[in-house]
């Protein structure tokens, strides 16, 4: 379907998508692009940056830098050291048991780091939490690699790879026939016109900001 819809994929083994997609902006980023990442997962925010946005669809709110640190209470750049530490069950991300946001929040402002934190885990006053620390750090290490994207892949494509194409709609009917896509294959003419002025937005080569 993707094939159809003549959109370009990029797929590297051993690799999520979220770092194919943190490369891809900072790539993007460093070559004068704006670049906006299209997700609702909070990691993706670790990547923002005065050049590099992120769209929660879901949520219909754009988050710059401000947005992130509003969410957040850190910039961007420390995010992965606020969920090395609350950690993130929707992804199995352990985190430090018992830590949550506001606390995870308050420690990075603190401290700076989980390195920084540990550094200095003798300044804990209050024996429960400096208990979990203690006892989670390894935890928290692992947490904080496991969310943090990886932005330096080598990936062979071009951002003119990446530029909006007409689909290719005689394999889009066929597909359509194929699962009986009823509805989609009957406004699949009509979709035509309108997606010819649309693309003529992004047809030529993109422009920076």
């Amino acid at each position: 379907m993707v094939e159809a819809y003549n959109i370009f994929s990029i797929r590297v083994p051993g690799f999520e998508a979220d770092d194919i997609i943190g490369t891809l902006a900072l790539k993007g980023s460093k070559a004068g692009y704006h670049v906006v990442i299209v997700s609702g997962d909070k990691d993706m925010m670790q990547l923002v940056s005065p050049k590099v946005e992120m769209l929660d669809t879901m949520k219909n709110k754009r988050f710059g830098t401000k947005e992130v640190e509003e969410k957040f209470g850190v910039p961007p750049e420390k995010v992965i050291e606020v969920m090395g530490l609350m950690g993130d069950s929707s992804d199995h991300i352990p985190g430090v048991k018992g830590v949550g946001p506001k606390t995870a929040t308050e420690l990075i402002q603190k401290y700076g780091s989980i390195d920084g934190l540990y550094e200095s885990i003798d300044e804990i006053e209050k024996k429960k939490l400096k208990e979990k620390l203690v006892q989670d750090k390894e935890k928290a290490l692992l947490s904080r690699r496991l969310v943090t994207i990886d932005t330096e892949m080598e990936l062979d494509c071009s951002f003119e790879d990446l530029q909006v194409r007409p689909s290719k709609n005689e394999d889009l009917k066929k597909l359509f026939s194929e699962f009986e896509f009823s509805s989609m294959l009957s406004g699949l003419d009509n979709e035509s016109d309108e997606e010819e002025k649309s693309l003529s937005l992004f047809i030529n080569p993109m422009k920076q900001y």
